[in-house]
């Protein structure tokens, strides 16, 4: 909803996290790595949005993926909370996908994935995913255990994807260490970069850096002029170099 986007706006989300962090092998629709600068762009300069192949795939295959995840498992729907916020932490944001309850009633966070290539995923069992997977993951478990009742949230986290044309699940725990490493380098990117006056972070080769640019320069202004021979021949030089 538009509530929702404009929300995810105000801090920093589970998607996003790997990128601010600079480990992100996420592509953007163009093929470029996903990088802190477009998750800045997007915060800053928030675009219409853009129904890609990848995000429909998601919406049509991501409920019955979750159905058939509850179904191999035996676990229960629990109630999806939308977007949340961490209970003292404002930087820090997640739209869990699905709350799957055990017979006790305790709450599992599982991420539903539905790829679009299946060479980065691991058999099913095991914890072999991409890196943004697991730090989305351990996000999630970071914000919703800071307003959860004690007890309440399972320390094992799932991961369900239909890779290969089959359901495959793949388990981790919550891992307090690196949630705390995630959030001090989250609340020190966003303080550097989306404060009251937001300044953009290093530019890069990110689509949102390119268009960025384009947004901040859309004319040339210069005199345009034929390169000299001395230009001619540096030009070259730094193409061979590349």
């Amino acid at each position: 909803t538009d509530a929702q986007r404009a929300l995810r706006r105000t801090g920093i989300g589970g998607s996003e996290v790997a990128a601010v962090l600079g480990v992100a092998t996420r592509k953007t629709e163009d093929g470029s790595p996903q990088t802190a600068f477009d998750t800045w762009f997007a915060k800053v300069h928030p675009m219409e949005q853009l129904n890609t192949v990848d995000a429909e795939r998601g919406i049509y295959l991501e409920p019955g993926i979750g159905d058939w995840y509850l179904s191999r498992t035996g676990r229960a729907r629990g109630m999806a909370p939308g977007t949340v916020r961490h209970a003292t932490e404002s930087v820090a944001l997640c739209t869990p996908d699905l709350l799957a309850l055990d017979e006790k009633g305790r709450a599992r966070l599982v991420s539903i994935k539905a790829p679009r290539h299946s060479f980065e995923w691991g058999p099913d069992g095991s914890s072999d995913v991409p890196i943004d997977y697991v730090l989305q993951l351990q996000w999630e478990h970071l914000v919703c255990s800071s307003f959860m009742v004690a007890g309440a949230l399972d320390e094992g986290l799932d991961l369900a994807a239909f890779v290969g044309g089959e359901l495959r699940t793949y388990h981790f725990r919550a891992d307090l260490e690196m949630q705390a490493w995630m959030l001090e380098g989250a609340k020190a990117w966003w303080a550097a970069y989306c404060g009251p006056t937001p300044t953009p972070p290093p530019l890069d080769d990110s689509a949102g850096a390119r268009v960025w640019l384009k947004q901040r320069f859309p004319v040339s202004k210069g005199e345009v002029r034929p390169a000299t021979p001395h230009e001619e021949v540096l030009l070259l030089a730094l193409r061979e170099a590349e």
